[in-house]
């Protein structure tokens, strides 16, 4: 069983920003009951290995937070949460899980939230990965625990689907924790800590993200379907023109409606 703690890394002693601090009040109204702990340099051993050392070092606080995580959860369990996840429900119904995330996109089975027992194989393989860098490199957590995810536990990272896995793992898809939707579980802003153009991300996610849904609810979208696999057009390009069948049916129901409306006149 997942204990109740919520885990978040502050490094660097800079203020919270305003959306950082939102995400951590929306923490506290939907997660009643669980501890919530803050790992930063007053309360972590930042000397542990040449990685974090080195990161922290080089003021990359989001990849000292990469080792952070997956040392903690193993240590003491709970659900790590990066500073800009903003939950919205109670997430009480995935503690069963030895270990569980969700997907960021196709190709990126793990994101921004990320939960597990005590001791579990799982945030062991990530701190092993971690225990033999020699130094610090500039690569993202999400593609290096996607990797593992690939390698070890066989998640397929082309289905953006709930996937059960080896362990009592599962990852469940990006609707549950990381797409910014109204009613999901949690959605990650990412507010760009550490990457200028990071900003720009979250917009790309979700075009990628409606661009997919939309695609299956137009006329031809078998055809689209396989352009937009098979990278024939550009999502730009597929989405002008799936705009362009909207527009076309919006008109056709304007058009009957308003015919329904002078009959009655």
């Amino acid at each position: 069983m997942i204990p109740k703690t919520i885990h978040y890394c502050w490094f660097g002693n800079k203020p919270k920003p305003e959306l950082i601090k939102h995400c951590i009040q929306s923490w506290n109204r939907y997660l009643s009951g669980y501890e919530i702990i803050e790992w930063n340099e007053s309360n972590f051993d930042l000397d542990i290995n040449l990685y974090v050392k080195d990161a922290y070092i080089n003021k990359k606080w989001a990849f000292v937070s990469d080792y952070v995580r997956a040392y903690v959860l193993y240590h003491q369990g709970g659900i790590y949460l990066d500073t800009d996840v903003e939950v919205k429900q109670r997430l009480d119904t995935f503690l069963t899980h030895g270990a569980f995330s969700g997907f960021e996109r196709i190709g990126f089975p793990f994101t921004a939230l990320w939960g597990s027992e005590k001791e579990h194989i799982w945030p062991k393989k990530v701190l092993e990965y971690y225990d033999k860098k020699q130094n610090f490199e500039q690569v993202t957590n999400t593609l290096i625990v996607a990797q593992i995810l690939i390698e070890e536990f066989k998640v397929n990272p082309n289905k953006d689907e709930l996937q059960e896995l080896d362990c009592n793992i599962a990852i469940y898809p990006s609707t549950h924790f990381c797409i910014d939707l109204s009613s999901n579980f949690a959605s990650h802003h990412f507010l760009g800590s550490w990457d200028d153009d990071e900003t720009s991300y979250k917009s790309n996610i979700h075009k990628i993200y409606y661009l997919k849904k939309y695609l299956k609810e137009i006329e031809g979208q078998k055809v689209l379907e396989q352009l937009f696999q098979n990278e024939i057009f550009s999502a730009k390009e597929l989405f002008e023109f799936s705009l362009k069948i909207f527009k076309k049916r919006i008109n056709q129901k304007y058009n009957r409606l308003f015919r329904k409306k002078r009959e009655c006149i």
